[in-house]
């Protein structure tokens, strides 16, 4: 008996021993796990609307004008911070600073509001599971980088900002921000199709506008379905009436956006005060593109004077006037550049007029000879660019002529008056690496 009660009690001690071990196995191995985890691991997908990875004080500061929680804690350096949103649409933030004697893993952990302690831990469906999180936390690597839901971004307001926030963040739900001194990187998933932009496109003398857009039609279109039906009456209204400058027969529909329907550049210069514009693009129908620029020649026509008036004075006191249909005031004209056929529609002998000139399926569509004739020596003379990811659309403005694009969209209050305010180039590109578009905004 006494046998058999020391090999129980040496039975249950060693269950209970094995049990204790398997218990300290499961905590150390636990905790190995947690102390290899990142504060997005941490964090509910489902309440957090932006992560702010080892940001400098000055983004902080910024955009604590529109998540005041990052201004109500102190962090030091590489310090992660996430921003969760309140049942009450308010922001509170979840700071993560890395410690060797961390309360959660490896970070310590402080809160701007104690009533999301709770929702922060290990997380059934964490931001880190997030396909779209994983996908810019590869892209933006050790960067410093904004997670951010797009639903959170500050709304837009006034027509200007709705245009911008549509071209920079329309078919998001999440996007990557990398902001640096002169360059700002917005990134975002996605798994569409796209059409590259011209490689090869002409480099103009006093440019303060370019773009070379892929799928201009549907860029248009996205950014249509983005703006307020208000807003969409107002930009189309713009760009009709400048076109009213080329004649009352041109439909931005039928005639320009059947121009854009392939990849296609759009350039603004100035020259001694005068604005030119040049739009090179192709088409794949000669004969569709041929009826169009006919009917852009003619619309052009119909809106120049063709009278002359001769003034007479008789008999040293009398005084005729003398007006006459005389259509040879138009000039109508046709010539070769190179491989280039040339037409223009001027009045008189100005230089500015309708300009268009055609090379197989290739167009150019300008308001300028000298503007034509320097592209079409640009193109001849200028090799396809070359670059490592896939580029989608890319440009410039001159900030300092903004007022000169932009008046006719600015409101007043929106208007800079000083030309100090814009001393930069702005430029611009995207460009698809994998399944991550990214926008890169260069001053």
């Amino acid at each position: 008996m006494p046998h058999l009660l020391r090999t129980t009690i040496m039975i249950v001690s060693a269950m209970i021993g094995s049990a204790i071990v398997l218990a300290g196995l499961i905590i150390v191995v636990g905790n190995l796990t947690t102390y290899g985890s990142i504060p997005a691991d941490f964090l509910p997908s489902e309440h957090t609307v932006a992560i702010f990875h080892n940001t400098n004080q000055e983004t902080l500061s910024k955009w604590s004008s529109h998540f005041p929680a990052l201004s109500e804690a102190s962090y030091g350096e590489e310090a992660i911070i996430g921003i969760i949103q309140n049942s009450d649409s308010t922001f509170s933030a979840a700071i993560f600073q890395k410690s060797g004697t961390g309360t959660l893993g490896q970070y310590n952990l402080q809160f701007t509001d104690s009533k999301i302690q709770s929702l922060i831990g290990k997380q059934q469906f964490p931001v880190s599971k997030n396909r779209s999180y994983k996908l810019l936390a590869e892209h933006h690597g050790l960067h410093s980088w904004i997670y951010m839901k797009v639903s959170a971004l500050p709304a837009p307001h006034g027509l200007r900002n709705t245009i911008e926030h549509a071209l920079l963040y329309r078919d998001s739900n999440y996007i990557g921000i990398q902001e640096e001194i002169d360059h700002i990187q917005i990134s975002q998933e996605t798994d569409q199709t796209f059409i590259s932009a011209p490689l090869q496109d002409a480099t103009l003398s006093g440019t303060i506008f370019r773009a070379s857009i892929g799928e201009p039609t549907v860029v248009w279109k996205s950014v249509h379905q983005l703006l307020s039906k208000e807003n969409t009456i107002i930009v189309d209204g713009i760009i009709q009436e400048k076109l009213t400058d080329w004649g009352n027969d041109i439909s931005l529909e039928h005639d320009i956006m059947s121009l854009l329907s392939e990849p296609s550049t759009l350039h603004i210069t100035e020259s001694g005060g005068v604005i030119n514009i040049l739009i090179e693009g192709s088409v794949k129908n000669t004969q569709d593109r041929d009826r169009i620029l006919d009917r852009i020649h003619s619309s052009y026509a119909s809106i120049l004077p063709t009278s002359t008036i001769t003034r007479r004075v008789l008999d040293k006191r009398f005084s005729s006037v003398d007006i006459r249909h005389d259509e040879s005031q138009i000039t109508n004209s046709q010539f070769r550049n190179g491989n280039w056929t040339i037409r223009e529609t001027l009045f008189q002998k100005n230089t500015h007029g309708m300009i268009t000139a055609t090379h197989k399926n290739n167009y150019l569509l300008s308001n300028n000879l000298h503007t034509i004739e320097e592209a079409i020596t640009s193109i001849s003379t200028t090799s396809p660019q070359s670059t490592a990811g896939f580029i989608v659309n890319q440009g410039l403005i001159d900030l300092s002529k903004v007022q000169v694009l932009l008046t006719p969209i600015l409101a007043p209050k929106d208007r800079k008056t000083s030309l100090e305010d814009f001393a930069n180039t702005l430029q611009w590109d995207t460009i698809i690496n994998g399944l991550i578009m990214q926008k890169d905004l260069f001053f």
